[in-house]
């Protein structure tokens, strides 16, 4: 009970359950989603500056097409596991393809939607919900898609993708509106899959190979497709039937490896539903992988009072931290490690980072330019640096973190974080 009461005080504010909110409508599987791991290639590219460009997404695209081995291809050969980038929100892009004109100090927030045909029920209850968080709704733009380019397998289960943008005259708490807006359609259980809720962050994802996402989505193409990081993915699933959905990368983090503690962990969550507060339920989605659990807690945290690197840190713990941590050590008696072997990269358009958990059996490999390029993946090579421009390199150990923070425009490594991370509290009094 200690803990319980422990992980509710963590958060500034109440919190959430664990129910299935309306899924795709896929075939029956034997597969049980309990057994659900994956093991496959991430990373991400970003800019110390802050500066957006096409050039970063073109290099996280060329990422993508390298990793290809890492992921699995069906037997049609183009239809596979999944593949996907998170972005900044390309704000003129969607605005100026949409007709729409907003001044540029009202915030922009875009969800990305899957849904089974027209699905009207499901697109009210969307639009309700964002009438009772007073966020005003823009537009449904139904997404580019180029579905001749899947194979058979992927285009058999293609949902309609719709873009719903909206904004809001209170831009105070405005990304934690629109979590508890995707919770509310989550709890009507209304079918449809909302892939990324945002004013900071947005997912493109599909099941086609890495080299064919920016064919699919014209979107990526266009030059005026503009970010100052991206988190690319590529899925290689171990037991787990592949659908849109699991398709990474997810609201918050892309994952390479397996959760071991994942049984364990979900019914730590389980058991600390009632104490949270009933608009952020469910708290875990029943049916999701081990992914999308660890995923749905670093949201629930980072929506919570945490940063996205504060969240992932409280969860993915190093093995030993000699009790110099005042963090770790209140952390820790928050809530329980998410045990991999797993290799994580995140953001959430402030900060994008990449974390390996205490086993260290996953690979992420890291380089940052002059000029202020930073990229890391699960290879070297992922994309092209003059060695004669990279001022330092590196691979994460066990439990070790990396992050770019966009708006200080700092590098900082493993220990640089866990000292920002002391100072942010008074951990050591509490």
């Amino acid at each position: 009970m200690d803990r319980i009461r422990n992980f509710s005080e963590s958060l500034s504010r109440p919190a959430s359950d664990n129910r299935r909110p309306g899924e795709m409508s896929f075939a029956p599987s034997l597969l049980d989603p309990r057994f659900d791991s994956e093991s496959c290639g991430v990373g991400f590219v970003a800019r110390l500056s802050g500066e957006p460009s096409h050039e970063i997404l073109k290099h996280a695209l060329t990422a993508l097409a390298r990793l290809e081995h890492r992921g699995a291809v069906a037997a049609d050969g183009k239809s596979s596991d999944g593949v996907g980038v998170m972005t900044a929100i390309p704000r003129e892009l969607l605005l100026q393809s949409s007709g729409i004109k907003l001044h540029r100090d009202r915030p922009l927030g875009v969800a990305v939607v899957f849904l089974d045909g027209e699905a009207l029920p499901s697109r009210e209850q969307l639009e309700a919900a964002f009438a009772a968080q007073q966020i005003e709704l823009l537009a449904w733009r139904p997404v580019p898609i180029c579905p001749q380019i899947l194979g058979s397998i992927a285009a058999s289960t293609l949902p309609n993708i719709w873009h719903v943008l909206v904004t809001a005259d209170d831009v105070t708490d405005f990304d934690r509106k629109l979590y508890l807006v995707r919770k509310q359609f989550e709890r009507s259980q209304m079918p449809g899959y909302v892939a990324s809720i945002s004013s900071s962050t947005i997912v493109y994802k599909g099941l086609c190979n890495g080299s064919l996402l920016p064919q699919f989505y014209p979107d990526l193409s266009d030059p005026f497709y503009e970010t100052a990081f991206t988190v690319f993915h590529q899925r290689y699933a171990t037991n787990v039937l592949p659908n849109w959905d699991r398709a990474q990368p997810c609201r918050t983090l892309a994952h390479n490896g397996e959760i071991n503690t994942i049984w364990g962990n979900r019914s730590r969550m389980e058991a600390r539903a009632a104490t949270l507060s009933l608009d952020l339920h469910p708290v875990l989605t029943t049916g999701g992988s081990d992914s999308t659990s660890l995923d749905e807690v670093v949201e629930l945290l980072a929506q919570n009072g945490r940063t996205v690197a504060e969240a992932l840190r409280m969860l993915v713990p190093p093995a030993n931290h000699d009790n110099t941590s005042s963090f770790l050590q209140y952390t820790g008696d928050c809530v329980e490690p998410w045990d991999g072997p797993a290799a994580l990269a995140f953001a959430d358009g402030r900060q994008v980072g990449a974390i390996l958990d205490r086993n260290g059996l996953r690979p992420c490999r890291y380089a940052v330019s002059d000029d202020g390029l930073v990229v890391a993946g699960s290879e070297a090579g992922l994309v092209d640096m003059d060695p004669e421009h990279v001022v330092h390199s590196g691979r994460l150990g066990p439990g070790q973190m990396i992050m770019v923070d966009l708006e200080t425009h700092e590098f900082l490594e493993n220990q640089e974080l866990l000292n920002r991370f002391d100072q942010k509290s008074r951990y050591q009094e509490d």
